[in-house]
């Protein structure tokens, strides 16, 4: 149990840093060119907008929850993350930007 804290930090850190490479390689594949400038910034605005408000939030679960508990809070919001990437966010290796679309499209209909 004295562990679990620690694996709660490794989840954590490990999504931070590899947050933007994902983030952004994701969104290069689902917008088309003729919106991907517009989509990109107001995607990464909203990016940076949540990233401050980890931040915040870190300081506030610090005083209230303890360290321990702070490293639990972030640690199941990385595994949510990890479920909501696993269930909704669809494999796009060697596909076009149509098919990407259509598959999406084909997802949401």
């Amino acid at each position: 149990m004295a562990y679990l804290p620690l694996m709660g930090m490794t989840l954590f850190f490990f999504s931070l840093g590899f947050n933007w490479v994902v983030t952004l390689t994701l969104l290069g594949e689902i917008f088309s060119p003729s919106i991907k400038g517009t989509a990109t910034s107001i995607a990464t605005v909203v990016w940076w907008i949540t990233d401050f408000i980890t931040a915040k939030l870190y300081f506030i679960s610090n005083d209230y929850l303890g360290i321990s508990g702070t490293f639990f809070l972030f640690a199941s919001c990385c595994i949510a993350g990890m479920i909501f990437v696993k269930l909704f966010v669809r494999e796009t290796k060697n596909k076009t930007l149509a098919q990407i679309q259509a598959l999406y499209k084909a997802k949401s209909e």
